[in-house]
């Protein structure tokens, strides 16, 4: 693949600082797509580092190792931009114990937005306090004509660039039920999300998580979303009506999921507030891509008190990020669960 130079410049004022040449491939890449930015000289010695800001809020690293002295140096990085527009990459460190640094304007092409559906969560695996998790789905053929389907499990705490996909199909107007569905369909266990790929327009889905017990079943409705209903960077989202008991004998715990909706690594950025809006904690979470976690009990990440009502505000960086977000909250007692679904806010000073 040809590599183009687009821009170098020297930012040191002493005569012993070093030009970085930097390379890009492919030179006008497109959202989503892995860009590989190659630079001279390389990282070569111990001590050696070069630090890049990709322009959209992201940065990165490269520094000496051993896999440096085998390769002839280190000299790439990687990077997948997530909003199309220009950006200037500026890099700047250490190579050959000198200082260096250069810079370079690059488009990014815009890509369509796919139409892709995402099951939020789904389950089959036991819980605290002796809960047992399942997820149903159906998918619905809106159309007068035969439908294709794929679905695709997003493993929980993992990159999921390359995930195991399954095919399906439903009649005219009809119905599809995938009962038990990570364990029947894909032979899995424990909790991940779902992809579900068709035609615009074309299907729609409801999902159900439920506690299955010998006598019955305690159940949550799960949405079904497109990106179009994703936090975008810039914007603010609220988790409303949450509670934590760390005892799990009385009272109630929150487990908070997210899921990264893009080909790239995002920030998610949590902060928790008393129902009296006194901030108790805050921390981010990095997502790989197309990642699904869910972060069980999550309050106990800022304070080890019992809280009968709290709310979290949720962010999302770099550009171009698409976040999903959830709170399943649970009745220690009997294990019926609510989710409650994330509500987009303008953000205030």
């Amino acid at each position: 693949m040809r590599l183009l130079v687009l821009g170098l410049m020297c930012l040191a004022v002493n005569s012993e600082a070093v030009d970085l040449t930097i390379t890009v491939s492919p030179n006008r890449p497109r959202v989503g797509e892995e860009v590989i930015f190659t630079f001279s000289p390389p990282v070569i010695q111990s001590g050696d580092e070069v630090l890049f800001d990709f322009g959209d809020g992201a940065t990165g690293k490269v520094s000496w190792g051993i896999e440096c002295v085998l390769f002839g140096g280190c000299k790439q990085i990687k990077h997948t931009y997530l909003a199309a527009g220009n950006f200037r990459i500026v890099a700047s460190g250490k190579v050959s114990g000198q200082s260096a640094s250069g810079f370079l304007d690059l488009t990014v092409e815009p890509s369509p937005v796919p139409s892709d559906l995402y099951v939020l969560v789904a389950a089959h695996v036991r819980g605290d306090n002796d809960t047992n998790w399942r997820t149903d789905l159906v998918v619905h053929n809106v159309t007068s004509l035969p439908a294709s389907y794929k679905l695709c499990l997003l493993r929980r705490g993992t990159e999921n660039l390359s995930p195991v996909c399954k095919n399906f199909s439903v009649g005219a107007r009809q119905a599809r039920r995938h009962q038990d569905v990570i364990l029947a369909e894909f032979g899995a266990q424990g909790a991940a999300a779902l992809r579900l790929e068709a035609a615009p327009g074309v299907v729609l889905a409801t999902s159900r998580t439920y506690n299955a017990l010998v006598g019955g079943t305690y159940g949550q409705f799960v949405p079904v979303l497109g990106l179009a209903q994703a936090l975008l960077a810039g914007e603010e989202g609220r988790l409303l009506q949450l509670a934590h008991n760390p005892s799990l004998a009385d009272g109630f715990r929150t487990n908070l999921g997210l899921l990264n909706a893009t080909p790239a690594t995002i920030t998610a950025h949590l902060r928790f507030f008393r129902a009296d809006g006194i901030l108790m904690g805050e921390f981010q979470q990095d997502l790989q891509p197309y990642e699904f976690t869910q972060l069980d009990k999550v309050l106990e990440k800022v304070t080890d008190q019992a809280v009968e009502d709290f709310y979290v505000v949720l962010s999302c960086t770099p550009s171009g990020a698409r976040l999903f977000a959830y709170a399943s909250v649970v009745d220690n007692r009997t294990g019926d669960a609510i989710l409650v679904p994330l509500q987009k806010v303008s953000p205030q000073p």
